[in-house]
């Protein structure tokens, strides 16, 4: 909530500026009760986001799910949230999978295109408002973790866009 108040209270330093400038009271009369419905609406606005992120978050789990984004050994999984102009969650995992890049590859993309995504480029994938992004660095070898022979390091990063699908 760190931040929410600063537009509130300008408000309602403005309005106290007024009066005390003017000495003119009215101007409490509608300059208060506009600061005080707009701070509720600016904090309500505050705790809805903490909710809408959780539920995008859950429905990014269920896809992770759907596409198998889990399978094989999971070493990271990654969330963060963005609160600039709207609600953006986004979830990163990497894992380390059985097979060879090209068969990880492939099969990965045939869960994706099931799940309803459609490819935009080499790795990207979209559908509706929400972007799946599948790293196209699927590797045998990565500087901080061992991957054994015949094993594949895998990037997902499932990033949600706000208004509409960005070109890559």
């Amino acid at each position: 909530m760190r931040g929410r108040y600063w537009l509130p209270l300008s408000y309602f330093l403005l309005a106290t500026g007024l009066w005390l400038w003017t000495d003119y009271w009215p101007w409490l009369l509608w300059a208060f009760p506009i600061a005080l419905v707009f701070t509720f609406l600016v904090v309500v606005s505050g705790y809805s986001m903490e909710f809408t992120i959780r539920r995008r978050w859950r429905e990014m789990r269920k896809l992770a799910a759907q596409i198998g984004a889990r399978d094989g050994e999971l070493v990271r999984e990654r969330r963060r949230r963005w609160a600039v102009i709207g609600h953006q969650a986004s979830m990163y995992l990497q894992t380390i999978r059985p097979g060879t890049v090209a068969e990880v590859r492939r099969a990965l993309a045939e869960r994706i295109r099931a799940a309803g995504y459609m490819s935009h480029s080499n790795g990207y994938w979209w559908a509706r408002t929400g972007k799946i992004t599948l790293n196209a660095t699927f590797a045998t070898k990565h500087p901080f973790h061992v991957i054994p022979e015949g094993y594949v390091f895998t990037e997902i990063h499932m990033e949600e866009e706000l208004g509409g699908v960005r070109s890559g």
